[in-house]
């Protein structure tokens, strides 16, 4: 399972590659990377933590529901991994899916559409490609949003790939290692 994961989310770079062509952007955006990139990519993974914990703790129907899916169909898929293979595959999916849906159909729509709505384009495919619920399609929108503006706050794509990334790594790892331990503590002082 983890080379198919793995595999998926490396032909996201094959898709922006073609995609890119075909719109004419590079696939590696020209800017300048920097510590400054890195520092506003980690700092900005702070709200999406935040929203993440918001989301665990919440008793509206909505949250309930992304938890239960979750639980059914997140937990079982990587849950064996090891948190070297969770953090490839942050890194990897940061990498790829930001230079996708920022660097090659934001980008590319920029020019054509303008970056209101080049943000709103991405987003909306960002979001669509992470439905796992109606409101996690809504979470994803405003996620990819968010990325579009950490990019245009730095004007490096190395932003958001680590802003991703990261909160990718700390989220697989929270709720497949630390949460699952605290379930199974919980249930051993209940019984």
């Amino acid at each position: 399972m983890f080379l198919r994961i793995v595999f998926f989310e490396s032909s996201l770079l094959l898709v922006a590659w073609v995609l890119g062509w075909l719109l004419g952007v590079p696939l590696f955006d020209a800017h300048t990377w920097n510590w400054k990139g890195l520092a506003i990519g980690l700092s900005s993974t702070l709200p999406l933590i935040s929203m993440f914990f918001w989301l665990l703790q919440s008793q509206w129907e909505p949250c309930q529901n992304i938890r239960r899916i979750m639980d059914v169909v997140i937990r079982p898929m990587f849950q064996e991994f090891t948190i070297l293979q969770l953090l490839i595959i942050s890194l990897v999916a940061g990498i790829s899916e930001e230079i996708l849906f920022r660097g090659v159909i934001q980008g590319g729509a920029q020019t054509s559409m303008g970056a209101p709505a080049a943000i709103v384009l991405s987003a909306v495919l960002f979001g669509a490609c992470h439905a796992l619920t109606p409101f996690y399609f809504v979470l994803a929108t405003f996620m990819g949003v968010y990325m579009s503006v950490v990019w245009m706050a730095t004007g490096q794509l190395l932003a958001p790939i680590i802003t991703h990334a990261v909160y990718d790594f700390l989220v697989l790892v929270w709720y497949l290692h630390y949460s699952n331990q605290r379930k199974v503590s919980a249930l051993r002082k209940d019984g």
